[in-house]
């Protein structure tokens, strides 16, 4: 309402209650029928209590003094319920024609049909809206004959008609609310897509609107449902795995006005990564040129509350998992649960026969993923067993064949036999002729010693012994060495 049309609006409302006209008895209730409204909007003036209206409900602000005040608009079927808030500000003007003249400027989230300013014992203004508002501003009360300008509000009623109409879902909706599984905390910021499903003969699945991202309390909604089947979708985002449900996805049918509500649970993951490789030097270190060793396996063990394991400890624990190196030696564990690991590699006989470890000097490797989720440069080394040179067997040498020497062509005295026309040895066993001695003992006869140098002595020129011709005795002697030649061949052999 325009301010400058206030003052003679007031006159011709002091004019009117001069008059008794549209004015009612003080002290009496007055009930309103048929209340009509210029088109600025004059307030009606009655006097006495607070109007009542047919076909409207009212709510009631109390105070009158100049602030902003909040009134809700109660549900009439139910006081516990709040269907709309009004804000009413009164204030009073300062400087100008109006100072301190007192005015009510208000605000609604429902429509008002009617606004009755109390003014004291002078009655009220009555504000009628035609077409129900939803605020207005530059109300006041009836005009105070002593001084000719409005009295200080009393209290404020706002009327509305009817109950006001809800809109009401057409089937039902549905609500998602994200959550943290480490810590129950809710998640804020993650995407999630409405599908419902269609025919049409390709993909089953139709979007629904555009996706939405949970807010700070994790939460995400979908109103106004059509009955039909739908699914609820999560994002993934790098980093996080879905623990329930595990498949990333709800879905529901929607029948009857109702809704759904889904929780999802995600934990953060974490990575391990690393490389096999030929430690050529056996110095335990990667160094240029050594390159990586493919075919290897890695295992992943989980660790469920021990100390630093001894290797027993650790082949005991859960198997998580296990990868074989790539062609370039390297590998990687993806999507673990936050926590500690521990891995190691696993030779087969064949490699075992071929290389030995280098590093890690206890054959595995701790990892703590709780402070960092990706670790990386986890290095299994191996060199090449020595392999020293063979021993021939303990064995016994063979026999070996002695050549036959060829003896040089001599010339034997008479009787001698050369070495190479030895007797048989059927020879060799024959008894030797028997010499028949003299019986008699023939006198021991000392010779003469005679020292020849260096001269050839005949055999006829040999002394005579024991009475046996010297030639037989001498053929004796030669047939034995021979025979002790034959024996010492024998015996070589």
């Amino acid at each position: 309402m325009k301010r400058s049309l206030k003052v003679n609006l007031a006159l011709i409302l002091a004019l009117a209650m001069m008059l008794g006209h549209g004015v009612s008895a003080l002290g009496g209730s007055t009930e309103v029928s048929g209340v009509t409204s210029k088109e600025n909007i004059t307030p009606v003036v009655y006097g006495g209590n607070d109007p009542t209206i047919p076909g409207c409900f009212s709510e009631k602000c109390d105070e009158g003094k100049v602030g902003t005040y909040l009134l809700e608009i109660k549900d009439p079927s139910d006081k516990n319920v709040v269907i709309g808030t009004v804000t009413a500000e009164i204030y009073k003007e300062t400087q100008g024609v109006y100072k301190d003249v007192t005015f009510v400027t208000w605000t609604s989230t429902i429509p008002i049909s009617y606004v009755w300013v109390k003014g004291g014992p002078h009655g009220g203004s009555l504000y009628e809206y035609v077409f129900p508002a939803y605020g207005d501003s530059g109300l006041y009360t009836p005009i105070n004959a002593n001084n000719n300008k409005p009295s200080e509000v009393s209290h404020i009623t706002f009327y509305y008609t009817n109950e006001p109409s809800q809109p009401e879902p057409a089937c039902g909706s549905v609500t998602v609310t994200k959550v943290n599984n480490d810590n129950g905390k809710p998640l804020a910021g993650w995407q999630f897509t409405l599908f419902t499903k269609v025919a049409n003969g390709q993909d089953p699945w139709g979007q629904v609107g555009e996706p939405k991202e949970t807010d700070a309390k994790g939460e995400v909604s979908w109103d106004n449902l059509e009955p039909g089947d739908y699914k609820v979708e999560e994002t993934p985002q790098q980093g996080w795995v879905a623990v329930y449900p595990e498949c990333g996805y709800y879905q529901f049918t929607l029948e009857e006005p109702e809704n759904f509500e889904f929780t999802f649970y995600n934990a953060m993951v974490g990575s391990i990564s690393g490389m096999k490789f030929h430690d050529r030097n056996s110095n335990g270190e990667l160094d240029d040129g050594e390159d990586g060793l493919p075919g290897w396996r890695i295992e992943l063990y989980a660790d469920f509350g021990a100390v630093v394991p001894t290797l027993m400890q650790v082949s005991d624990m859960e198997l998580v998992g296990y990868v074989i190196t790539e062609e370039d030696g390297k590998f990687e564990f993806t999507g673990l649960p936050l926590g500690r690991y521990y891995l190691r590699e696993d030779m087969t006989s064949a490699q075992a026969e071929e290389y030995e470890q280098t590093t890690p000097e206890e054959n595995w490797f701790t990892v703590d993923l709780t402070e960092t989720p990706d670790v990386s440069g986890v290095l299994f080394g191996n060199a090449k067993k020595v392999t020293p040179p063979e021993e021939p067997p303990d064995e016994e040498p063979p026999d070996e064949e002695l050549p036959d020497e060829e003896l040089p062509d001599e010339e034997l005295p008479d009787g001698e036999l050369p070495d190479d026309e030895l007797p048989d040895e059927e020879t060799q066993d024959e008894e030797l002729p028997e010499v028949e001695l003299p019986g008699e003992e023939l006198p021991l006869v000392e010779p003469d010693i005679e020292i020849i140098d260096d001269q050839e002595i005949p055999l006829a020129a040999l002394p005579i012994t024991g009475g046996v011709a010297p030639g037989i005795l001498y053929g004796i002697g030669m047939l034995l060495t021979g025979t002790g030649v034959v024996i010492k061949k024998k015996r070589r052999f």
